[in-house]
């Protein structure tokens, strides 16, 4: 199902204040996404039945029932990391809003309405896509956190097995795109590889990643060819 929400003036700023997983009951139109007019066309109802998505909601009123409580430890991890998400989200909206929208677009995988009217430039030359699809991010915040462990004389191996652990957090607060599965995938092997003194082929660690993501994602095969 794909949410959208009319006004969304009206209807998302009560929520920009909240960062917890939430219980809601709406009032909201249920409609067929649009399919292609003509063979030329971009099918974009076949593109959303690759993600799950078979329906368009288009919510016009909405009431905040309660916190969602978590029943599972998985459960109660998943709403952390959400709410971690939506509290970085809040917090990078203090920056400029050029740096604000690559931030929160390329790092925490959340497009802002006025995302592609202000990047337009940046979105027809699909940079965000490329750098999403090729992993940058992903490298980009282990160099960090790698740099931040050196620097405060972690031993590698420590810190190898700390960035392992983190790996998993960072897919759901960064939006668990199948995309980012695969990057996350990637980083993760080559940290095994170094934690096990071993060396794998580019072409090893891209087959063990595949498999695994067409594990979780079987349509992602038709989306990551230029990955």
């Amino acid at each position: 199902m794909r949410f959208i929400f009319l006004p969304e003036d009206s209807l998302q700023s009560p929520l920009e204040n909240r960062h917890q997983t939430m219980v809601i009951s709406v009032i909201a139109d249920v409609a067929d996404i649009p399919k292609a007019t003509n063979v030329n066309e971009f099918d974009y109802q076949r593109y959303q039945a690759q993600n799950g998505i078979m329906n368009d909601l288009k919510i016009t009123r909405f009431t905040v029932i309660a916190n969602a409580q978590a029943t599972t430890p998985v459960q109660w991890w998943q709403n952390a990391c959400h709410g971690v998400r939506a509290w970085m989200i809040r917090l990078s909206n203090q920056l400029p809003k050029t740096l604000r929208l690559y931030v929160q677009g390329l790092f925490l995988g959340y497009r802002a309405d006025n995302f592609y009217d202000e990047l337009k430039s940046v979105t027809d030359l699909g940079l965000i896509h490329l750098f999403s699809i090729s992993g940058f991010h992903v490298y980009w915040v282990i160099g960090l956190f790698s740099a931040i462990l050196n620097g405060c004389r972690v031993p590698r191996r420590v810190a190898i097995w700390l960035l392992m652990l983190a790996l998993p957090h960072y897919y759901l607060m960064a939006g668990a795109a199948p995309s980012l599965l695969r990057a996350i995938l990637v980083a993760f092997l080559g940290l095994i590889a170094e934690a096990g003194h071993r060396s794998w082929t580019p072409l090893t660690v891209f087959g063990i990643s595949l498999l695994v993501g067409l594990g979780c994602h079987p349509a992602s095969w038709s989306r990551w060819g230029g990955s």
